[in-house]
């Protein structure tokens, strides 16, 4: 029987790790049960969720495009990173919840929603590596959320995160 080398984890790992050398090694699989995604060369990927010792490293694994097409979004949706400035908010959401995102501007006194029901494709990094500094009304760095949003809402998206507060509520 033939069998295919790849790339797999060499142990457990967090959300939002950086794969180096170091965190892969090869694992041998018959040919039929190689991923069809499998990466070639994960090395300076970013995880998108936790994986296990031994997972093969696939592009829906790692934080990118390609998390789009998980099965979490339809299509006309494309895989969007949105910084919420409360990274302790952040820590409640899981992958594959569903929130609406709403922008609030504090100056004006009004809060509009910028994107609704959208799937959370990736946690990644920890609310302790959140870092990025000030936001832009002065709230802390805040952390990181990938989201599957509508590709006409990604420019409203955008421009909310440069101006106004961002937080969410679950969708049903």
């Amino acid at each position: 029987m033939a069998v295919h080398e790849n790339s797999a984890t060499a142990r457990a790992l967090p959300a939002g790790a950086v794969l180096g050398e170091s965190d892969l090694t090869t694992a041998t699989l018959p040919p039929d049960t190689v991923p069809d995604d499998v990466l070639t060369d994960p090395v300076g990927s970013v995880l998108a969720g936790p994986v296990a010792r031994g997972e093969p490293v696939t592009a829906v694994r790692v934080v990118g495009q390609d998390l789009a097409s998980d099965g979490l979004v339809g299509t006309g949706r494309v895989a969007v990173p949105v910084r919420l400035p409360d990274a302790g908010a952040v820590d409640l959401l899981a992958v594959g919840d569903r929130i609406d995102v709403v922008a609030t501007d504090p100056q004006a006194g009004s809060s509009d929603t910028v994107a609704a029901g959208v799937p959370v494709l990736a946690l990644p990094g920890a609310a302790a590596d959140a870092g990025g500094g000030a936001g832009p009304l002065g709230q802390p760095g805040g952390r990181l959320v990938v989201l599957a949003v509508e590709e006409t809402d990604v420019h409203n998206l955008a421009t909310a995160g440069a101006a106004t507060f961002l937080t969410y509520v679950w969708s049903r």
